[in-house]
């Protein structure tokens, strides 16, 4: 049901297809809150992105039992992120929240999904410290924590996500110098990425020092 133009709200009889493993409804035109879909414990794939739905993350996410991926980005969603989430059983592969209007600190709960691969925050108003406990998640290829409010500096843990391609850290307020350890990964075996408010010189005006980055914004290639 992706791509067609659904407008309206989400039937609340969605929630009672407890069989369903595959939804998606994405890039339509949906409205209104994020359905309750707590009781559909079969779900693997939720594919709700590209709407205009409202609300805040509910409390029982937990419920989703075999949820891998969970993609909800470009909607309207506002609250925080809930600490039971990490109630769920360690399935998440891919948790997709980017352009929303979600706040509040980085729950820590976050870091006990060991089979994350794909965690994208983005375009939010998350603010306070990356939880350096992030750098646990040894599966994680994508990190995307730019357009937020974010402060401190760069865990030195990150230099433990080697499987890490791309990692998207502008538009907040890091200071300090890219930890070395993550610089060393730049030229490993994932090639990776690092996009950041940075400078490759001391003294610059840019908070953040990184002889490394990709990219230093703000640039041309800062969408």
């Amino acid at each position: 049901m992706g791509s067609n133009r659904l407008k309206g709200l989400v039937p609340e009889e969605v929630g009672t297809l407890t069989n369903l493993k595959f939804l998606n409804m994405a890039s339509n035109q949906l409205s209104g809150k994020l359905p309750d879909i707590s009781s559909m414990t079969r779900l693997i794939n939720v594919q709700l992105f590209e709407n205009q739905l409202t609300g805040s993350l509910p409390t029982t996410i937990h419920q989703l039992h075999s949820i891998e991926i969970l993609s909800l980005s470009s909607n309207q969603l506002v609250g925080t992120i809930p600490r039971t989430i990490n109630r769920l059983n360690g399935t998440l592969r891919g948790l997709y929240l980017s352009d929303n209007q979600i706040k509040g600190r980085i729950p820590t709960e976050l870091c006990h999904f060991g089979s994350l691969e794909a965690l994208f925050l983005d375009t939010n108003n998350f603010f306070g410290p990356i939880p350096s406990c992030l750098g646990n998640l040894a599966n994680l290829e994508q990190l995307y924590l730019f357009q937020n409010q974010l402060t401190g500096g760069v865990p030195t843990t990150f230099g433990d996500l080697t499987k890490l391609t791309g990692l998207g850290l502008e538009e907040n307020q890091l200071a300090g110098e890219m930890p070395a350890s993550v610089c060393e990964n730049v030229d490993g075996t994932t090639s990776l990425d690092i996009w950041a408010d940075c400078t490759d010189q001391i003294g610059g005006d840019d908070p953040l020092l990184c002889s490394c980055c990709t990219v230093c914004c703000p640039s041309d290639e800062c969408v």
